[in-house]
């Protein structure tokens, strides 16, 4: 079955890629592509790098750029199948990511004292019903529009997001060198992804050493260490392989804003307006306030590791500096996990609604300020203004449903706290299979 699905969705994409009017479009697209994630400046790169031995007007990482002047002295069609592979096996770890987290989930002491609390039956969440989700997010990521233009537009936000997919996988072993392994490649891809650190920590203080009181610390100080240690590795490889002046040098791309190309995100329309001597210091704000949610959130999910992951991974995708679809649809693919909890949302139809309704608006806004010159900046903005409030408020919504579910886990442990915390009778553990 799976077989079968993963040929289809890579006869899609080859058939894309077969068109060039396609391709060349998409690569066009400053919702699909940014200057630090585009394949033009990739391929600018590599050609620079390969005359005068710097990278030119290329701002993504030093590494990247050493991989794909190795593949394209192969075969410079090997590129195409190197980012279908990428999908596919991002597909496949969400896939037993979400299989692996329901299956402990739902088979904790917690969960079955809980179920036995509110009359429910545990034994009705069956190896099918985890299948179902976990296939699903499966199917959700690799036929997603937005994942499929990412791969054919060749944006090199699809290695972050592999690195990431691999992360979380690991994430539910508790394994802490494999987790800060492709952590560390994330970060040194991105720079944001540092923040899931703490998540990464916490991952192996569940799964790994149940939640001992006597361990967390251990956990924090082991995964900091490896954490470092593998980030040294990764930046010495890439001074020994390539310029060492040029090593950081994308980092100061994110942080300085150097490119204010218009995109998703919300730094580019304020940076083009504000006065230059505030410029610092606004851009220390925006900056701050990517990691600035990290903190309180670790400290409220320390418990809940994967809603952790799942939460940052959708503040970095929103507020960082260059965002695009592609970093959308990671952590839109994994929502179906929670299935289990979404009769405690409330209006995220609307949410979708608005992040659907702004994708589709943004080609018409950008017409209409770009080409037909009807328009202004503020047209463009106020859509990508709309795609990041629809994610925001999606987010808030999937957060507070499994707190809600985590909360009713919780107060039904024993008998005391069930009857001490009364509740409406509409407010009770249920489940949607």
């Amino acid at each position: 079955m799976v077989t079968c699905e993963i040929a289809v969705a890579v006869f899609v994409r080859v058939w894309m890629f077969s068109f060039p009017s396609i391709t060349s479009w998409l690569e066009e697209r400053p919702e699909i592509s940014t200057p630090n994630t585009s394949w033009k400046r990739v391929k600018e790169g590599l050609a620079t790098s390969n005359s005068y031995n710097h990278q030119g007007n290329y701002y993504g990482s030093s590494l990247l750029l050493h991989f794909m002047k190795h593949v394209d002295r192969v075969d410079s069609r090997l590129h195409m199948f190197i980012f279908i592979a990428c999908d596919v096996l991002i597909a496949l770890a969400l896939r037993k990511f979400v299989e692996g987290f329901l299956r402990k989930e739902f088979s904790s002491k917690d969960f079955t004292n809980a179920f036995k609390r509110f009359g429910l039956d545990a034994n009705s969440i069956d190896s099918k019903n985890v299948e179902k989700v976990s296939h699903f997010v499966f199917m959700l990521y690799l036929f997603n529009p937005m994942t499929m233009f990412t791969c054919v537009s060749k944006t090199t936000v699809i290695f972050n997001n592999l690195f990431l997919s691999f992360f979380l996988l690991m994430s539910i072993t508790g394994d802490l060198r494999s987790m800060t392994f492709f952590l560390a490649l994330s970060t040194y891809e991105t720079l944001y992804p540092v923040q899931l650190i703490i998540a990464a920590c916490l991952s192996c203080w569940k799964y790994e050493h149940k939640n001992a009181e006597d361990k967390l610390k251990v956990c924090m100080v082991k995964g900091l260490g490896w954490f470092i240690l593998w980030s040294e590795l990764i930046f010495v490889t890439a001074a020994l392989l390539s310029n060492p002046g040029e090593v950081f040098r994308h980092y100061e791309y994110i942080l300085l804003l150097s490119d204010q190309t218009p995109n998703l995100g919300l730094f580019w329309y304020f940076f083009t307006e504000v006065f230059g001597h505030f410029e610092s210091f606004f851009l220390t704000v925006f900056q701050l306030n990517v990691i600035f949610y990290s903190l309180p959130l670790s400290i409220k999910l320390r418990s809940q590791p994967i809603v952790l992951e799942f939460a940052l991974l959708a503040v970095i995708s929103i507020f960082k500096s260059y965002p695009v679809v592609g970093d959308t649809t990671l952590w839109i693919a994994l929502i179906p996990m929670w299935s289990h909890t979404f009769m405690y949302m409330r209006d995220s139809i609307v949410a979708v609604f608005a992040i659907f309704v702004s994708c589709l608006i943004c080609t018409v806004m950008w017409f209409a300020w770009i080409t037909a010159n009807a328009a202004n900046a503020n047209f463009y903005f106020a859509t990508g203004l709309v795609f990041s409030m629809g994610q925001l408020y999606l987010l808030c919504d999937v957060v507070t449903s499994c707190l809600k579910w985590n909360y009713l886990i919780k107060i039904s442990q024993s008998d005391e706290t069930f009857k001490h915390h009364a509740h409406p009778p509409g407010a009770m553990l249920k489940l949607v299979n």
